[in-house]
């Protein structure tokens, strides 16, 4: 039972529900109120006060008055008119906000009438008269009493046709020029035109296009009748709305809006990367492309039904499932998804064309530990307030907000949903059959727009896609996913999401014969077993060099004894998070050893990141304790966990107990993606053993192998090179880094450190692991090529390997060069 039907029931009792803020008021007759109904009251709770609540506010919204303005006063442009028109300045030459129809007309058209009716339909609507001026420092629409209607008749054939469209829609106007709105009639056979509408959003919205159709078939069909016009008179226009905006922004309710909306906002990640591994412009050039798509009844019947079993709309389900699939896209779990509003809350206004269009933001924290049902209901919460507070410009949103600008990106969110509700308006003009006729589409004014509108037989689809990060194929796998999940979703409702697959039968087969091919044993015991198995062979062997000072196997082993001794001393348990910053050296590789030999997780830290960095790191990893080197002592100093001495620990006299922890996390280690945000990503022990494997047989280690190792502990290719190594017995020689050089004193014995080509002719190295930009640097050295030809492997990665560079390498010799690729998520090399 749906809550209007609840409280139908309800009220034929003579029982009364108020809300009365976040509590409900029940009145009833003697008697009346049961305890089963009292029950039922309870369990819909929060379906009542939500729709009482929205009952409240469409109420107030119907009680609004518009009054008509002066037009002797400036007319302010609306806030959304002044956001097209900034970025109409800033933009590319592409025309990003020309919006268009076309339908195609067949029959006894009268052209002079067609023209005649455009003309009136400019004639009764100012804002088709309206241009956007500068005067000082503000923007103003002006507004001409009479404008002559651009009005233009093309001719093209079969090999024409999409020329002169493309032309027609993409030709751009000057929004200090009215009209801003053609039409535009295109014959392509002798009983047979494509009628072309264009405008600039700046005066018009999807709800506007409704209004043209419907106000054109009008006008069109009385001057073919020789009769006067029926159309509603109109009470206000949109001058008046804009001039009643700038009065409401001033009162209370915009304020409640805006702090709704500067809480709801707080911490949003600035980017939602739908493609990581695509380069986004610097400057974003809006070209796009388009897939039109369609879901069967069968699809929008199952998602109706999972709407009646969980209380939700149509809407609430698709968006979730939308929300989701950008999660598993973009493998983030704070999804903000933009929501445009046709914005008619007040009766004035419904006949009213202009840009009246307006976004929400409905941001959801995605937990794939959630049920379906359970992730419903809470987007559901998330897009009552959403809808709640949808009066607010978006304009000023962003204001309140004051999210990280970017020229390459639209600030809070990058993608939108659209579930389109508003009338599709028939264009019937007599005696000529009308039907939508296709459009050109040149430009994407987000990264992606996925678009439904219900029709007779299901579900109508559209995707806009910004070239830059998306292609054809990455769309249609985005509209096919979308509908795995949904049914997914409908059949499991009460499934974890992490159990809902976006795989089709045949392709989750074919992945699984992949697997089975290469699948192979991962050992069982955790990362550190392995090492200290290592270790214990000829403990007199060197391990580690660092500034020609060598620490044997034994001495790693005993260090990494005492930390695991001290860590448990100070109280700490397995699976706590352990923060580390510690300078590059034999300390380091330690501590790293001791902490997972404790049973606890490693989270690397840079000394050098700026202190709110820092600072976030440790509270988004939940850190326990904070192990720091003597030189960051000072470091942290609110950090309220345990501080510990790094050289302290590796002095720890006390016996150390080493839990096994296979299934636990070995580190969790931060990276910034391109957002600059920092990321935590849990790696675990099976995770390392399965790349240790994995590298087995993938990399060919030289014989009595030497490993410069050269990455900062806090990238994860830095696993590699000192763990395992060391888990297959490699001596590994540290080589200076940025952190090590900045703390370096004289008291290190070394004022001119080797460099790269230098470590590698003293230590004998044979192995290295670099990324490009690194290597091009060592290159540039004395002696670089000498000392890069003595290497028997080299492993490039962690950005693309260009192929100048690659040449070059191939030219010195090397017997093994791979280029590496992965993710940090997948545990740090997916390929080679």
């Amino acid at each position: 039972m749906n809550v209007t039907s609840l409280l139908e029931r309800l009220l034929l009792k003579g029982i009364r529900i108020t809300a009365n803020g976040d509590r409900l008021a029940v009145s009833a007759p003697q008697g009346v109120l049961s305890d089963e109904l009292k029950k039922t009251i309870r369990a819909n709770r929060d379906d009542i006060l939500q729709f009482l609540r929205e009952s409240q506010e469409e109420a107030a919204r119907r009680e609004v008055r518009i009054e008509r303005v002066d037009r002797g006063a400036p007319i302010p442009a609306s806030y959304a008119q002044q956001r097209l028109w900034l970025i109409e300045q800033t933009a590319t030459d592409l025309p990003v906000y020309n919006m268009y129809f076309a339908l195609e007309l067949r029959g006894d058209l009268d052209i002079a009438a067609l023209r005649g009716a455009a003309q009136d339909l400019v004639d009764r609507h100012e804002i088709l008269r309206t241009a956007l001026v500068e005067t000082g420092s503000e923007l103003v629409q002006r507004i001409q009493d009479r404008c002559p209607v651009v009005f233009a008749e093309h001719e093209a054939g079969p090999d024409t046709r999409d020329d002169v469209m493309f032309s027609i829609v993409s030709t751009r106007f000057e929004l200090s020029s009215a009209p801003l709105i053609r039409f535009d009639l295109v014959r392509t056979d002798d009983s047979c035109w494509t009628f072309v509408v264009t405008q600039h959003h700046v005066i018009s919205d999807g709800w506007s296009t409704g209004i043209l159709k419907k106000e054109i078939s009008e006008l069109y069909t009385a001057r073919a009748e020789g009769r006067r016009p029926q159309l509603p008179e109109l009470s206000v226009q949109y001058a008046d709305y804009a001039v009643w905006e700038r009065e409401w922004l001033e009162g209370e309710l915009a304020e409640r809006q805006r702090d709704h909306w500067r809480n709801a906002l707080a911490d949003l990640p600035p980017l939602l990367e739908l493609v990581p591994s695509r380069r986004r412009e610097t400057i974003q050039s809006y070209r796009g492309s388009a897939l039109t798509f369609r879901y069967d009844t069968d699809l929008l019947e199952h998602a109706r039904r999972l709407c009646s079993a969980t209380g939700n709309t149509l809407y609430a389900v698709l968006i979730s499932a939308y929300t989701l699939l950008l999660s598993r896209m973009t493998r983030e779990d704070d999804i903000a998804v933009g929501s445009p509003l046709a914005n008619r809350p007040y009766p004035a206004l419904e006949q009213t064309p202009g840009l009246f269009f307006n976004s929400i933001t409905v941001r959801t924290r995605v937990d794939e530990r959630q049920t379906v049902r359970d992730f419903l209901a809470a987007v559901r919460r998330t897009t009552f307030e959403a809808f709640a507070n949808q009066d607010l410009p978006f304009d000023q949103v962003v204001r309140a907000v004051a999210p990280e600008r970017s020229s390459s990106h639209s600030p809070v969110f990058q993608n939108i949903f659209i579930l389109q509700t508003y009338p599709g308006e028939r264009f019937a003009l007599p005696g000529v059959e009308a039907a939508p006729a296709p459009t050109p589409f040149y430009s994407a004014q987000y990264d992606l727009m996925f678009k439904l509108r219900e029709d007779e037989d299901g579900l109508q689809g559209l995707i806009v896609h910004n070239d830059a990060l998306l292609n054809g194929d990455d769309a249609r796998r985005i509209a096919d996913s979308f509908r795995r999940l949904v049914e997914s979703m409908c059949a499991t409702p009460d499934a974890p999401l992490a159990e809902l697959s976006l795989m089709d039968p045949q392709s989750a087969a074919l992945i699984e014969r992949w697997n089975t091919r290469t699948r192979r044993p991962v050992p069982p015991e955790p990362v550190h077993e392995l090492i200290r198995h290592r270790l214990a062979e000829n403990p007199e062997t060197p391990a580690l060099t660092f500034r020609g000072q060598s620490l044997t196997r034994g001495e790693l082993a005993r260090e990494a004894d005492a930390v695991t001794a001290g860590l448990q001393a100070a109280g700490l348990r397995p699976g706590q998070r352990i923060g580390v910053m510690v300078p590059r050296s034999a300390e380091l590789v330690a501590v790293l050893l001791g902490i997972m030999s404790a049973g606890m997780v490693y989270v690397p830290l840079d000394g050098a990141a700026p202190r709110a960095r820092i600072d976030a790191m440790l509270e988004s990893a939940d850190c326990s304790a904070l192990v720091l080197g003597a030189e960051y002592a000072h470091r942290c100093p609110d950090f309220a966990g345990a501080r510990l001495s790094a050289r302290d620990l590796a002095h720890t006299t006390a016996n150390a107990e080493r839990p096994t922890a296979t299934e636990e996390s070995a580190y969790l280690i931060f990276t910034s993606g391109s957002t600059g945000r920092p990321k935590g990503v849990e790696v675990t022990h099976r995770n390392l053993a399965n790349l240790f494997v994995a590298l087995d047989e993938a990399v060919r280690l030289p014989s009595d192998p030497v490993w410069l190792s050269v990455t900062a502990v806090t990238f994860d290719i830095a696993v590699v090179e000192l763990l395992w190594t060391l888990a297959r017995g490699v001596r590994v020689v540290l080589a200076e880094t940025s952190e090590s050089l900045r703390l370096m004193t004289p008291a290190d014995g070394r004022s001119d450190p080797l460099t790269v080509p230098e470590l590698i002719l003293a230590e004998g190295v044979t192995a290295l692991q670099a990324t490009p930009t690194m290597l091009r640097g060592v290159l540039a050295l004395p002696d670089a090529e000498r000392a890069l030809r003595r290497l028997e492997l080299l492993m490039v990665g962690g950005e693309a390997l260009d192929s100048t560079l690659a040449r070059r390498l191939k030219d010195l010799g090397i017997p093994c060069v791979l280029n590496m690729y992965g993710p940090t998520e997948t545990t740090v090399w997916s390929t080679c």
